[in-house]
C-alpha cells in the first residue's frame, strides 16, 4: 500500500517481456498448448487444458482460458525470474564473504 507523501509505481510504465505463447496445435485432443520462452510446454497447465478436454469443453473455451492463463503468467514468470537473479547474485556475496571468514580446504 502507498501511503500519503510516498512516491507510487505507475503501472502504465511497468514492461513485462512477452515470455511464451499459446500455441494451437491442430490435434483434436490437445488443440492448444502453452508454452515457456523456451518453447517448452507448461505442464500445470497441459494437465488443466486436459480436464477441460474431458469435460467436454469446446477448442475456444481451452483457447480462451490459455489466453487468461498467459497473461497471468507472464507477469508471475517475469517476476520469479527476477527474484531468482537477485538470489543468485545474494548467494554468490555471501559465498564469497564466507569463503573469505573461514579457511575453505
Amino acid at each position: 500500500m502507498v501511503r500519503q507523501g510516498e512516491p507510487g509505481i505507475d503501472p502504465a510504465g511497468l514492461v513485462v517481456p512477452l515470455a511464451g505463447r499459446l500455441v494451437a496445435t491442430g490435434d483434436r485432443w490437445q488443440p492448444y498448448r502453452l508454452v515457456d520462452a523456451g518453447g517448452t510446454a507448461v505442464d500445470s497447465v497441459a494437465v488443466y487444458f486436459g480436464h477441460l478436454q474431458a469435460a467436454g469443453r469446446a477448442e475456444l473455451t481451452v483457447r480462451s482460458y490459455g489466453m487468461d492463463l498467459l497473461r497471468w503468467w507472464r507477469p508471475i514468470n517475469c517476476t520469479m525470474s527476477l527474484i531468482f537473479s537477485q538470489a543468485d547474485r545474494l548467494v554468490s556475496q555471501r559465498s564469497m564473504v564466507w569463503s573469505r571468514t573461514y579457511d575453505v580446504p
